[in-house]
């Protein structure tokens, strides 16, 4: 299942993926091309007094302790702190964490989890995960407000898949955001459709006939009849 979520581009105390020049035109200086010692000052200099920037997917989703979330001054803080059943987060004067997004997604490799991960022998922690190329070089290209997000839900065994059955799931079974193979989030691009009338009657004869069992067939009809 897809949700719709905010995507925004704040500037970066750092190096970024994407840079803005004083005209607001943005730049992709990293990714297929990567950019290592000098090459990193070429390209600054050629983009003279650009700032750079990194992307950020928000979610309303809960903030717990250890989770990464933008305040609503645009700030990007750690949830560091939970004191009487509130989350809050020190950099930011105290901030409780209620009025925040949730970061599920981001482009700052920097961000990561408290977390000790193992993997070839190394230990490291655990980074948020990133947002794939392809919605980079789309927002680039031409900046968005929204992407889709895949959501996968967890089955009364614990598994987790993109769709189950009615015998798998209950409403208090949790979900939570679908990663790729390679660790960046499941997301695409909001496509824009445009629906027929006899499309809409039929997604809405099919949602009244599952959930609301009341209506029979021919109420149906005649409702969508006076109201389309």
């Amino acid at each position: 299942m897809k949700q719709k979520k905010k995507i925004i581009m704040l500037p970066s105390e750092g190096l970024g993926r994407i840079y803005k020049d004083p005209h607001g035109h943005l730049y992709e200086v990293d990714g297929k091309d990567e950019i290592y010692g000098d090459r990193e000052h070429e390209v600054l200099k050629d983009l003279h007094s650009a700032t750079p920037q990194h992307l950020y997917i928000l979610s309303d989703e809960e903030i717990k302790v250890g989770d990464w979330h933008v305040s609503d001054n645009h700030v990007v803080l750690q949830a560091n702190k939970l004191l009487m059943g509130l989350v809050y987060a020190e950099g930011d004067h105290g901030r409780q964490t209620r009025h925040c997004k949730k970061i599920i997604a981001t482009t700052d490799a920097e961000l990561h989890y408290n977390k000790i991960v193992e993997e070839d022998m190394h230990m490291y922690k655990e980074s948020l995960p990133q947002i794939p190329q392809h919605i980079i070089e789309a927002y680039v290209k031409k900046p968005f407000d929204e992407v889709e997000v895949e959501y996968e839900r967890q089955t009364n065994k614990g598994e987790w898949k993109d769709v189950l059955l009615p015998s798998e799931w209950g409403d208090s079974n949790p979900t939570r955001p679908k990663l790729n193979k390679d660790g960046t989030l499941a997301v695409s691009l909001v496509e824009e459709k445009m629906y027929s009338r006899e499309e809409v009657g039929r997604k809405i004869k099919e949602f009244v006939m599952e959930y609301a069992y009341e209506w029979n067939a021919d109420d149906i009809e005649e409702w969508i009849k006076d109201n389309l």
